[in-house]
């Protein structure tokens, strides 16, 4: 029971001030302990709304950030494959030219049956189990020209008429490949057909292949551009999400050196409370009707 009557008042304040330091004092231990400003949301109190928001929009901005290389990647493969598309088109115009040159009639059926089938295993390439030239119906098979060149078929284009694109949080869009249904492959792929079947002669098929051929040059040039395009987009994110990182750090991570100081400024606090406590529960009343 708390000391003598006459000091009652005075030690039942103390003895409460006492209580609230002890409190702030295992407080700023905990934060030291812990480097947190508190462990649970709770005990952040206003700054909980405020971590909540940013740590949100910093995993918003992680997550695009990882579909932005993701997409980026898809890109650079759509890239290369329409590359190797550009360097069969040069070894197919260097013999059809050659053909033209010397006025060579000889049969290119055979020929250019080899080109068909180069062409259309490229077409078909995939990248991580998808396909890269059929739109977004990446689990088909892009194309069958064999089926096509021989009548079989109307078209040989076996994918969706929508392009694959990646959306940015902003609502921008990139073109992550080409359809194989585009004009471009379509006119390479006419042009084989007509040698293959003896409709067209070296010189028609090498208009149409150098057509087509500056066409997928300009089809590749669109997909550099969407590349730039998609770093930047990576790039911001990045640099969103270490911004945010900063914050929520600032928000959730305690002040080290402060609650240092406070620790020990609670500590004298206490200090000086239980000295006082002590010495006003051993006052008697005699001792003020002195």
């Amino acid at each position: 029971m708390i000391g003598r009557v006459a000091t009652f008042s005075q030690s039942l304040y103390l003895l409460n001030q006492s209580l609230g330091t002890q409190a702030k004092l295992a407080d700023v231990q905990a934060q030291t302990a812990s480097g947190l400003k508190s462990s649970t949301f709770g005990g952040l109190g206003v700054s909980a709304g405020a971590l909540t928001r940013q740590q949100t929009a910093y995993e918003t901005a992680t997550a695009q950030s990882a579909a932005a290389t993701s997409a980026l990647t898809i890109l650079q493969q759509s890239w290369s494959a329409l590359g190797t598309i550009t360097d069969l088109t040069d070894t197919i115009s260097t013999t059809l030219a050659s053909a033209v040159s010397a006025n060579d009639t000889t049969d290119l059926a055979a020929t250019a049956q080899g080109w068909l089938e180069d062409l259309q295993s490229i077409l078909n390439g995939q990248f991580s189990d998808q396909s890269l030239f059929a739109g977004t119906a990446t689990d088909a098979t892009a194309v069958n020209l064999t089926d096509y060149v021989s009548g079989a078929a109307d078209s040989y284009y076996l994918g969706s008429t929508d392009e694959r694109v990646f959306t940015a949080s902003d609502g921008q869009t990139v073109a992550l490949g080409v359809n194989a249904g585009d004009p471009a492959i379509a006119q390479l792929v006419e042009a084989l057909k007509g040698l293959i079947n003896g409709t067209s002669d070296a010189a028609t098929a090498l208009d149409q292949v150098q057509t087509g051929a500056s066409d997928v040059a300009d089809l590749q040039a669109g997909l550099s551009a969407g590349a730039t395009r998609l770093q930047a987009i990576a790039d911001r994110a990045d640099a969103r999400a270490s911004a945010l990182s900063d914050l929520v750090s600032t928000l959730k991570e305690a002040d080290l050196a402060e609650a240092s100081v406070l620790a020990t400024q609670y500590e004298t606090q206490l200090q000086t409370a239980y000295s006082t406590l002590n010495m006003l529960m051993s006052v008697k009343l005699s001792d003020y009707l002195r």
